[in-house]
């Protein structure tokens, strides 16, 4: 018992660093480093350590209950120490992936701080299992919902938030009051021509909507068209508008890529810079930042 308070008072210790951190040096949509964002993408390796552990705990608590196998419940103990100690690490991970990758958002902020709860609760759960057993069951059982409900704030973050409901059958979308997910764009039926680039070079608002309008809404609205996550920030002193969505940003940018290439083609048309051309052309022109 000695031991076990022992622990529980180091990863509460570890929990009020946690959680001034959360507080104080809360993401802000900026980058911070390139160490320290190498570090935070271990987030999503680390974080399914505590899902599964905590998976393998029910399982092993639910088996002992049957006499025969009775005694898989002392590795039960374990494992759940494994959850709690993993849970810390995802949770620093994660908001040093979100603070140092330029991530911010009410999306972010509710999965940052239901990864921190979810860590308190393992914690009291490991606390629990040699107090009251019965408590400790039904601590466990909210875990686990605490567990699902940040998960799926998590897969929201990553795929989407229509990622799960997109194919969702619409008795059952209507029995539950999920909102529908709007169609695909069809591809506008235009007349296109040679005549679609102006004679300065600036691409046709047309062929735009027409060709490149409908692949971002189909291939990459699926992920950016959500409220801003991971938003376009400061770089080289451009300060962009922390509120610019990803799928203005992409949009954008394909706007500017179609203007480099309507005045290469200008230019190539006049014969005036051949050579010039592809040297106009860099990544640097087209850079998203």
């Amino acid at each position: 018992m000695r031991t076990r308070l022992l622990l529980f008072g180091i990863g509460a210790a570890l929990l009020l660093i946690l959680r001034w951190l959360l507080i104080h040096v809360a993401p802000d949509g900026l980058e911070h480093g390139e160490f320290t964002q190498f570090v935070g993408r271990f987030h999503p390796v680390v974080v399914h350590l505590p899902i599964a552990f905590l998976l393998l705990v029910l399982l092993l608590e639910c088996a002992g209950l049957v006499p025969r196998w009775n005694r898989v419940r002392e590795s039960a103990e374990f494992v759940l120490t494994l959850a709690a100690m993993s849970a810390l690490v995802a949770v620093f991970l994660g908001w040093l992936l979100a603070w140092s990758g330029g991530y911010e958002g009410k999306l972010v902020t509710s999965h940052m701080w239901g990864g921190f709860s979810l860590a308190v609760a393992v914690l009291l759960c490991f606390l629990l299992r040699a107090w009251d057993k019965r408590v400790y069951g039904a601590a466990l059982l909210l875990t686990l919902v605490l567990l699902a409900w940040t998960s799926d704030k998590g897969g929201k973050l990553t795929h989407g938030e229509a990622f799960m409901t997109k194919y969702m059958p619409s008795k059952l979308r209507t029995f539950l009051g999920v909102p529908a997910v709007p169609n695909k764009v069809p591809p506008i039926k235009a007349n296109l021509t040679s005549t679609s680039i102006k004679a300065t070079g600036e691409p046709s608002a047309t062929f735009f909507a027409a060709r490149v309008a409908p692949i971002l809404e189909n291939k990459c609205s699926n992920c950016h068209n959500v409220p801003p996550y991971k938003l376009v920030t400061r770089r080289k002193g451009f300060h962009a508008d922390r509120r610019q969505t990803a799928a203005d940003g992409i949009r954008n940018q394909s706007h500017r890529v179609m203007d480099r290439i309507g005045r290469i083609k200008q230019l190539a048309r006049n014969g005036s810079a051949r050579s010039s051309a592809s040297s106009r052309f860099r990544a640097a022109d087209v850079a998203p930042y």
